[in-house]
């Protein structure tokens, strides 16, 4: 699957979820669509300038022949994984420097992620913060999984608070290929919870998210 598939796949995906289908053109994730846009622009551009680059060292090199030799190109910038503020228990909220994997996803480079105890499981999350019990009107909870192991199932996600067996919740995900999981992955209070993630063929993961409350300063 393509980066253009999987864009419009999680539009749909993150879409349906949220029960708002696009209808009459609308796209309630414009932001998703506009930043993956943006990203192919400036890859667009920059091959533009290489090819051009080229073409110069190509004709420097018949005025002058061999005894020219064209610089190495620099060395791409490596992004570095930064641990950020707002992460709970013990999986801490990072931006840049995912793990390279993880790039079948194709989640936009400036999203928060978290990465499992594990290793083998990344959340892009694609809100500012999560908000746990109910938030009528706040962005939904939208969370997009890559996963990495043996497993080919759909994905389970079970949810409990950090410390307490209860409540619990439980919601399944079937993908949409590739090791990728839209979701919207609620928490029916505010707070921190363990989720454990479950997709088949002994792959499982676990990840503590924070929950804020509706109501809170960001």
């Amino acid at each position: 699957m393509n980066s253009m598939d999987v864009e419009d796949a999680l539009r749909r995906e993150f879409a349906a979820r949220a029960g708002r289908l696009p209808e009459g053109g609308q796209d309630p994730y414009g932001g998703l669509t506009r930043r993956i846009a943006r990203r192919r622009r400036a890859g667009a551009a920059a091959a533009g300038v290489l090819v051009l680059g080229s073409a110069g060292v190509g004709a420097v090199t018949a005025l002058h022949g061999s005894r020219s030799t064209p610089p190495a190109p620099a060395a791409p910038a490596v992004s570095v994984a930064t641990v950020v503020d707002g992460g709970c228990g013990r999986t801490p909220l990072r931006r840049g420097g995912a793990p390279a994997w993880s790039a079948t996803a194709h989640a936009p480079a400036d999203l928060t992620y978290v990465v499992s105890a594990e290793g083998n499981a990344v959340g892009f999350l694609f809100v500012d913060r999560l908000l746990g019990g109910k938030h009528e009107g706040a962005p939904q909870n939208k969370i997009l999984w890559a996963l990495r192991g043996t497993g080919t199932g759909p994905l389970t996600i079970s949810s409990h608070p950090l410390g307490s067996a209860t409540p619990q919740a439980h919601q399944t995900e079937p993908g949409i290929g590739g090791g990728s999981y839209p979701s919207i992955v609620d928490a029916p209070a505010p707070g921190c919870w363990r989720l454990t993630l479950d997709w088949g063929g002994g792959g499982t993961a676990t990840v503590d998210l924070p929950y804020s409350r509706p109501d809170a300063a960001e």
